[in-house]
């Protein structure tokens, strides 16, 4: 395995305990879905979640291709020492496989992440919202 790994639905099921219990913290500021929802649109090919390991960071990242954009809808793990270091390569892969599905943007919501990703621009027309956005 390299440092990110799309998890097949069957995986996902068998692992959900434990997916869960990390995923819970981010879904649960989620006013949208709870931790039923996400995995109902896992397990239908809705969303994809990506395991991460990196060693002192892991986690997973759930993802949600809505063509043309790839939507980065939660990310949650122990990070570590490594998150500035890991997380371009992660993102950088995350772009890749929104490209290969056909996506022409990707989007992040959630914390303010633009010191870290200089390429991405404020995408939100609502103030409260951290958004950013890249063309890929």
């Amino acid at each position: 395995m390299g440092i990110a790994e799309l998890m097949l639905p069957a995986d996902i099921a068998a692992d959900w305990e434990d997916v869960a219990a990390i995923l819970a913290e981010a879904v649960e500021i989620d006013p949208a879905r709870q931790l039923a929802d996400v995995y109902r649109d896992l397990m239908a090919g809705d969303m994809a979640l990506i395991r991460v390991d990196a060693g002192d960071l892991c986690g997973f990242v759930v993802i949600e291709f809505d063509q043309p954009t790839c939507l980065l809808l939660y990310a949650a793990g122990s990070i570590g020492n490594l998150w500035r270091g890991a997380f371009r390569p992660i993102l950088a892969g995350l772009e890749e496989l929104a490209r290969r599905n056909g996506c022409t943007e990707m989007r992040i919501e959630g914390r303010d992440w633009s010191r870290l990703l200089p390429d991405y621009v404020p995408g939100s027309e609502r103030p409260w919202r951290n958004e950013l956005v890249k063309r890929l």
